[in-house]
């Protein structure tokens, strides 16, 4: 999607504009979506999102291929999947730990985050081949067909345990035990805060690749394609580090610890003038960025009560739909200063944020 807007409008901003409609139905879905998943059967409700993320896929490769593309089109259906994408990210994550429990969380979330980051290095990989060699619409078919081979897949898992339904309260009355949850609970909060500021200011950095492949390093798709094909492969080695230390006891200095590293990886990428030196800071920054996610993720989960665990993944939703406003704005940024500069300023102000977390909020060194 990132190649093809910048292919239309050449602007970095607009590239932004389009990863921000991505993820801000992550904002306003977030916590409904929560509610949704302590309410229903999480497999069925994740079937049904990957049926209608194939469809979407689909009707963008026939747009595509009859020649009816436009960047409204365009950014309206990468609008509608951020929806779809938005109510299934909270089943997905509960439903992980409705499988392993309390004990293996961490490993459990830490699979999940691998098994995405092992089909994302092909795709990234095969995307960029397809949409170099034979056009875009090939690349959206190929993902079409990944989401409706998923359908299958989820067919096969079974889990010991069934989410609680609440019958006692409304769907409204659920979403406002959360509320209450994240009033009262001063842990919950800040790592929510966390993540939404993590989210704006080290993962809005994937706005500016389309832009550092094309403008600063020469490159075509299929460089673009290779870049994103290392933010898997990094993620899949944190994964595999992360899994190796088993169940870390503090987990929230660790986290804190992440964002220092994530924040200086930035400057890496900043002022990477060779593909090879960009390369090696997309594998550390995408690396790091897997597991600040499997972490906040695994915090929240570990400090709220197991009724509020879907409500709970919903909040965390709700906080990495904050991520649009640091893909609009790094896109901003670039297009008036450059890319080197924009980085700078959103590694510095992760640094920041950790330092101070560090600082004035100790309950989350002892997680």
């Amino acid at each position: 999607m990132g190649w093809v807007i910048l292919e239309i409008t050449d602007s970095s901003f607009m590239v932004g504009v389009s990863l921000a409609l991505r993820m801000v139905p992550f904002l306003f879905l977030g916590i409904i979506a929560g509610s949704l998943a302590d309410r229903v059967n999480r497999r069925n409700l994740l079937l049904l999102v990957s049926v209608v993320m194939g469809f979407l896929s689909l009707s963008l490769t026939f747009i595509i291929y009859f020649g009816f593309i436009e960047v409204w089109i365009i950014l309206l259906l990468t609008f509608l999947a951020g929806c779809v994408r938005a109510v299934g990210q909270p089943a997905r994550q509960s439903f992980a730990y409705d499988i392993v429990g309390t004990a293996n969380l961490v490993n459990a979330i830490s699979n999940l985050s691998l098994g995405m980051r092992v089909g994302g290095i092909g795709g990234s990989l095969l995307a960029g081949l397809l949409v170099g060699k034979f056009g875009a619409d090939a690349g959206y078919l190929v993902l079409s067909l990944s989401y409706f081979t998923s359908v299958f897949t989820l067919l096969f898992i079974r889990s010991p345990e069934s989410p609680d339904l609440s019958e006692q309260e409304s769907f409204w009355q659920n979403i406002a035990g959360v509320g209450k949850e994240i009033k009262h609970n001063n842990s919950l909060l800040v790592i929510l805060l966390l993540s939404g500021m993590v989210e704006i200011l080290g993962f809005s950095h994937q706005a500016l690749l389309p832009v550092i492949s094309r403008d600063v390093l020469g490159l075509g798709a299929e460089g673009l394609g290779v870049m994103n094909a290392m933010r898997s492969a990094g993620g899949i080695l944190a994964v595999i580090i992360l899994s190796s230390l088993g169940d870390v006891k503090r987990k929230g200095l660790l986290y804190l610890f992440v964002l220092y590293a994530f924040g200086i990886s930035l400057f890496l990428l900043a002022y990477a003038q060779s593909f090879l030196l960009a390369v090696f800071a997309i594998v550390v920054i995408s690396g790091l960025g897997a597991i600040s996610d499997i972490l906040s993720q695994s915090l929240i989960q570990l400090v709220v009560p197991n009724e509020l665990r879907g409500r709970a993944m919903g909040t965390w939703i709700f906080a990495v739909g904050l991520g649009p406003i640091g893909h609009m704005e790094i896109g901003a940024v670039a297009a008036l200063t450059g890319v080197g500069l924009a980085l700078t300023v959103h590694g510095g102000l992760l640094l920041f944020l950790a330092a101070s977390t560090m600082i004035f909020f100790p309950r989350i060194r002892s997680l």
